[in-house]
C-alpha cells in the first residue's frame, strides 16, 4: 500500500510501499544515520483520516533530526499511512505535494 515517508536527515518526503507488517514499519522509521526504532506510536491523525507514526523515543535520542507538521514537532523519521473504517491500514489519502508543503524542517 502507498505510504509517505518523512526523512528529516535528508529533508526528503517520498512515497514508499508499505506491506502492512509492523516489522517493516520499524525498518522504515529507523534511519541508517540515526538510532534504530524500538517502539513506534501514532501521534497525529490528519483531517483526511491518515495517521502519522513516529519513534516513541525520538526526543530521547540526541542524534535525531526533527520536523514540524500542523504545529507539532516530532523527532526522527515519520510515516503516514491511511486507515479505513475498520481501522485497518490502507493507502495514504494524503498527496505527496501536500505533505511536502505542510512539513517544515527544524534544527535541534
Amino acid at each position: 500500500m502507498r505510504a509517505i515517508l518523512i526523512n528529516p536527515w535528508t529533508k526528503e518526503i517520498t512515497e514508499v510501499a508499505y506491506n502492512g507488517d509492523f516489522n517493516q514499519m520499524y525498518r522504515l522509521l529507523s534511519n541508517p544515520l540515526g538510532s534504530k526504532v524500538k517502539v513506534f506510536t501514532c501521534v497525529l491523525e490528519l483531517d483526511n483520516g491518515d495517521t502519522l507514526y513516529v519513534d516513541n523515543e525520538g526526543f530521547m535520542k540526541k542524534s535525531n533530526r526533527v520536523f514540524e507538521i500542523k504545529g507539532a514537532v516530532f523527532a526522527g523519521n515519520g510515516l503516514i499511512i491511511g486507515e479505513d473504517e475498520a481501522c485497518d491500514a490502507c493507502d495514504a489519502k494524503s498527496m505527496l505535494v501536500e505533505m511536502q508543503n505542510l512539513i517544515t524542517w527544524k534544527g535541534m
